[in-house]
């Protein structure tokens, strides 16, 4: 007997073998779907909230951005360090300006209306 013919009787008593297994497993999950044909319950044991409790409190709506309002516009302009600091600390200081966009667009005005 060959090698080859000892594999190939090897292979299909392996093969019967395996077919047999799947048979019975097929017929036992067959048999367990059969038992348990109600749909599994999907409710929590823990208890639902009640509609009050479910809904997030109410948010203030935010006030719109410069950023996201059609009227400004983003005019980056360099300055030196030092200035920039400085105008930050009087800023802070000073309550007439909320920010620095306040500021800048203060005095650009007053320059624009020095001319007329």
């Amino acid at each position: 007997m060959s090698l080859k013919d000892a594999f190939s009787g090897l292979k299909e008593e392996l093969g019967q073998d395996l077919k047999s297994e799947n048979n019975t497993l097929g017929s036992k999950t067959k048999a367990s779907v059969a038992k348990n044909s109600k749909p599994p319950n999907k409710t929590s044991k823990l208890s639902k909230p009640s509609v009050e409790e479910a809904s997030p409190p109410q948010k203030a709506k935010r006030k719109l951005g410069k950023r996201s309002n059609p009227e400004f516009t983003q005019a980056p302009a360099f300055i030196r360090k030092a200035t920039h600091r400085a105008v930050k600390v009087k800023l802070i200081m000073n309550t007439e300006f909320n920010d620095y966009s306040e500021l800048v667009e203060a005095l650009l005005v007053q320059w624009l209306e020095q001319d007329k």
